[in-house]
């Protein structure tokens, strides 16, 4: 309830909204009215203003209309109560941290995010500082994130205790919290009151055009009763949670802010001749198949920089980082930040039982640092923090000693679902970043697959062609584009393409980068005639062999070319040959010893379809056939869990 501010003040905003088994909830209606109509006439004669009651009040029955989008659409009951106060809150449970709202502009605008749906709110800082731009902070709907702020508070308050209960490590990945803060709403009426806001850090702060991945760890995300969720609810997760990847890895890509163009063109709703733009179902659509894909597929998209920022002008070689120079910079961050989270979650004294929390990784892809900024400032620019805490607890030594063995076991339980999700999405990272930049032994070839992209069922494979590129390189020029070639694909169709070979500066972590030019396609075989139509939907596939051992895999697609069957692509994907060997291994080493010794070709095996799956057109490869079987697979992450084990006890 709401502490009732008095006769003729205060409004009422109630929405109704219908839970769905599977997807987000559907909105019905809303209806406002003013508190002293809820309560009725016989309530407020009973309550004379300025007068303490010491009975509870209960109104009379009253029904309110229900619009949605100013229609009419039903009506809702509702009934007030008036009861004496008590106190605003539990007194067990930490006072709530007030922010001046003097401090920021007033009103303040929305902000479009993906997942989530809570409303954020732009906040600017009146006197910016060289620490706190104007756009530090962002403001949460606090009346949609009412179950985080006691979180973000017992979390703060945790932090000024002497040891921090051995969780500050921990807590130091979270977004930093400043407070709750009542400010207008540029969009609110004259009549509503201020909003509510949590101040949190922005992480759109300096960011021309941030790419943000909302992942959300653990295999299962609800819980019927815990923390106020319903059974209809839990089980709508629980039916979301078996159908998408955190059943099968522990996590999910929830949100996807900023995503390449590539990864765009891929409409979930191409077969059914329905654009993702159109209505509910294509948001839905869109986000179910975010949330089924598997995490090395998720970190291709994320790292894929080929059109986004893309390859600079030639001029500007000398003067930018290449898109692979800040990928390799940024991922090897990730990788480091993701390895010492899921340390620190081996070291914290008691299981956290945290549902439904997510990790925020992302980084600015407007523009190319230029190459006089330094190294440590290009990883400051990465974004990596745990966030969303609506059904999560934080729970301390004397808390947990407190609880029931069930509940400890309970815990636990919920614990190893949250630290199993960190331990394989570090290690995909790893794999990543292993496969795509640790090469320093050149690449032996270039495959390009392309296929017939179809959104309901398996890709239709179109044709392949393998590109050897052991007969020595062609240096790029920076005044003259290189020699296009063009040769058959299966079915009587064409590719077009050209490679060249960029050498990078002295003192690049790369020695240099392949740039493979995809230019185009002609002729190919109609696959959409399920669809009633003569065309395909043409991409490619970008794949590439290490030259020796151990084999490391190099992966990226083009975007999708809808009903065509003579798409043109002009994309430039950069292949790149590390400058230095050993750079992950030194890495690793320094947060425990041991933990970066070879082999790690064991450990972060190349992970990518198998050759003999159904479509997969592999028969110009015969490098390919050295891939590790499947179990290969688990064998690396269980290794790569022993590491983290053996650098949790070393740090004890």
């Amino acid at each position: 309830g709401k502490r009732y501010p008095g006769h003729g003040q205060g409004e009422l905003n109630i929405e109704v909204w219908e839970e769905n088994l599977i997807g987000t909830p559907s909105f019905c209606g809303s209806a406002r009215m003013k508190v002293d109509n809820v309560l009725g006439e016989k309530v407020l004669k009973a309550a004379p203003p300025g007068e303490d009651i010491v009975d509870v009040l209960v109104g009379e029955l009253h029904d309110f209309v229900l619009f949605n989008e100013n229609v009419k659409v039903g009506s809702i009951h509702l009934q007030g109560l008036l009861t004496p106060a008590s106190g605003r809150r539990n007194s067990t449970l930490p006072a709530i941290t007030t922010v001046d709202a003097r401090l920021f502009d007033s009103p303040v605008d929305r902000v479009e995010m993906s997942g989530g749906t809570a409303p954020f709110f732009r906040l600017t800082l009146k006197n910016a500082t060289p620490d706190k731009a104007a756009s530090y902070y962002i403001g949460k709907d606090l009346s949609r994130a009412s179950d985080e702020v006691d979180f973000y508070e017992e979390a703060n308050r945790t932090r000024l205790k002497r040891g921090g209960g051995g969780l500050v490590p921990l807590l130091d990945f979270m977004f930093e919290y400043g407070g709750v803060i009542k400010i207008r709403a540029k969009d609110a009426s004259a009549k509503e009151p201020p909003k509510e806001l949590l101040v949190l850090r922005n992480l759109f702060d300096g960011a021309e055009k941030l790419r943000l991945c909302d992942i959300k760890m653990g295999q299962k995300t609800s819980q019927a009763g815990w923390q106020g969720k319903s059974r209809l609810a839990s089980l709508r997760q629980s039916v979301l949670d078996g159908i998408t990847n955190s059943s099968a890895e522990g996590f999910r890509l929830e949100g996807f802010t900023g995503r390449p163009p590539a990864l765009t063109s891929m409409d979930p709703l191409l077969d059914f001749g329905v654009s993702e733009n159109k209505g509910m179902v294509g948001k839905k659509a869109r986000r179910l198949m975010l949330q089924q894909l598997k995490g090395s597929e998720m970190l291709v998209h994320l790292t894929d920089l080929h059109q986004e920022p893309g390859l600079p002008s030639r001029t500007l070689w000398d003067q930018v980082l290449s898109p692979s120079e800040l990928t390799e910079v940024l991922l090897h961050e990730a990788v480091m930040r993701f390895t010492r989270l899921a340390v620190v979650c081996r070291r914290v004294p008691v299981p956290q039982k945290w549902i439904g929390s997510s990790i925020a990784l992302g980084f600015d892809v407007g523009r190319l640092p230029p190459r006089s900024t330094s190294e440590e400032d290009v990883r400051r620019k990465l974004r990596f923090q745990i966030f969303d805490w609506g059904r999560s607890e934080l729970n301390t030594v004397e808390k947990h000693n407190a609880l029931s063995e069930t509940d400890q076991e309970d815990r636990a339980r919920f614990w190893r679902f949250y630290t199993g999700g960190v331990d394989r999405l570090s290690w995909r990272a790893a794999c990543q970043y292993y496969n795509r930049f640790c090469n320093t032994e050149d690449w032996s070839e270039v495959i390009f697959r392309i296929y017939d992209f179809d959104s309901s069922t398996e890709n239709d494979f179109l044709g392949t062609h393998t590109v050897n590129l052991e007969q020595g390189p062609t240096t790029a020029s920076r005044n003259t584009p290189p020699k296009e070639v063009t040769v058959p694909v299966r079915g009587g169709g064409s590719l077009t393409y050209a490679i060249e070979w960029r050498q990078l500066p002295a003192g690049s972590r790369l020695r240099g980068t392949w740039l493979i030019h995809l230019v185009r396609a002609r002729s190919l075989d109609m696959q959409d005639k399920l669809q009633l139509r003569t065309t395909s939907d043409p991409m490619c596939e970008i794949v590439a062999v290490s030259k020796s051992g151990p084999l490391q895999v190099f992966r990226q697609f083009s975007s999708v070319k809808a009903r065509t069957l003579d798409p043109e692509w002009n994309e430039i994907f950069e292949l790149p040959v590390a400058a230095k060997a050993g750079v992950l291994n030194e890495s690793l080493e320094a947060v425990s010893s041991g933990f970066g010794a070879d082999p790690l070709k064991e450990v972060l095996p190349a992970d990518i379809r198998d050759p003999d799956d159904a479509g997969c057109g592999w028969c110009e490869s015969t490098t390919l056939d050295q891939l590790a079987p499947r179990q290969k697979l688990e064998e690396g992450l269980s290794a790569w869990k022993r590491r983290l084990d053996s650098a949790a006890a070393d740090c004890i």
